[in-house]
This record gives structure tokens, C-alpha cells and sequence, in this order.
């Protein structure tokens, strides 16, 4: 149970633990995804320098244009979800440090509510551009116009599942939770302290 659960948790806590569990592997997929994309989109862009350079030895790249934008904007919607699981966001610190603990959660709270509404009209309108583009291609790949679409709103969603994850720990007393810097920090002292 992680340290900052309230001592005899509720089943929320406890669905809140196995969420928690499947949302490591699930962000750690996406990550490897992440960098299988961005890792397509640089060699893209050295093979677009070097048939710029090369041209009498290098066939055209015009395709490489268009797969590095794809691949680099598929890769960052796939991160951005694990940055807000992990508190990696830039964030307003001078309210929150004012406020107790249950003025924390409170602020959660809202704060939950706000940002899952948002995600929520992303991944609404998102299924819908999503489906009037279906015919759509790209210019240069032919690529359906499906599956940027359909990144957005796996990102979003995502997003929102975590929102309402967050909204449900400040119901159940767990909220806010340490930001990465303080975790990192956390992990320094302790190491410090075995000296």
C-alpha cells in the first residue's frame, strides 16, 4: 500500500492500489512505444538531411517530412499521460503550499473536476473529427487521417482516467500526491540516511 494511503483503506483505496499497479506496466508499454516513435522519426529526419545532401546518390524524401511530424507528435501524445501520472507537469506551487491537508484535497478535488471536464470534451469531439476525417489521407504517405485522430483521444483518455483517479484519491482522504521532485528528493534522503 503505498505510504501516503490513510491506515485501514477502504475498497476504494484498494481499487485505487491495483489501478496503480496496472497504470506502472500500462505507462511502461507506452513509453517503449514513445521511444520506438521518436526513435522512427529521427532516423527519418537523417535520412531527410542526407537525400538533401546526397541528391544524385539518395532517392526522394519527401516522405520523411511527413513520418518524422507523425511519429514525434505519436510519440509525445503517448508520454503526456505518464508526465501527468507522475507529476512531472509544471505546476502553480504558491497556493497549494499555503493550504492544510484537507484544503489540499479539496483543491485536488476541483481542480479533478475541471481538468476531467476538459479531457472529457477532448475525447468526445475527438471520436467525432475522428470519424468524419476517417476518408481523409495524409499528402504524402496516404496515411488515413484516422490514426492521428485516434491518438488524441487514447492521450486524452488517458488523461482522463487519471483525472478521475486523482478525483477519487482526494475522495478517499490520499490526495495530493508527492510531485516527482519531492519523490526524487525523498529518495536522496533515504539513501543519505543508510549512510
Amino acid at each position: 500500500m503505498p505510504e501516503h494511503a490513510p491506515p485501514g483503506a477502504s475498497w476504494l483505496g484498494s481499487l485505487i492500489d491495483h489501478y496503480a499497479v496496472l497504470a506502472t506496466y500500462l505507462h511502461r508499454f507506452l513509453t517503449v512505444v514513445a521511444v520506438g516513435l521518436f526513435v522512427v522519426g529521427v532516423c527519418a529526419t537523417c535520412f531527410a538531411v542526407l537525400a538533401r545532401q546526397f541528391p544524385a546518390y539518395m532517392p526522394s524524401a519527401s516522405w520523411a517530412i511527413e513520418l518524422t511530424n507523425l511519429s514525434i507528435i505519436a510519440a509525445v501524445l503517448l508520454i503526456v499521460p505518464r508526465g501527468l501520472r507522475e507529476n512531472t507537469h509544471m505546476a502553480v506551487t504558491f497556493l497549494p503550499s499555503k493550504l492544510g491537508p484537507r484544503g489540499l484535497q479539496i483543491l485536488t478535488a476541483v481542480n479533478s473536476l475541471l481538468i476531467g471536464a476538459f479531457f472529457l470534451v477532448v475525447v468526445w469531439h475527438g471520436m467525432d473529427a475522428m470519424n468524419l476525417n476517417r476518408s481523409q489521407r495524409t499528402p504524402v504517405l496516404g496515411i488515413s487521417q484516422f490514426w492521428p485522430y485516434l491518438l488524441v483521444v487514447v492521450s486524452a483518455a488517458l488523461m482522463l482516467l487519471e483525472t478521475v483517479v486523482r478525483l477519487l484519491e482526494a475522495f478517499a482522504g490520499r490526495a495530493p500526491r508527492p510531485t516527482y521532485e519531492d519523490a526524487v528528493n525523498a529518495d536522496v534522503d533515504a539513501k543519505e540516511d543508510a549512510r
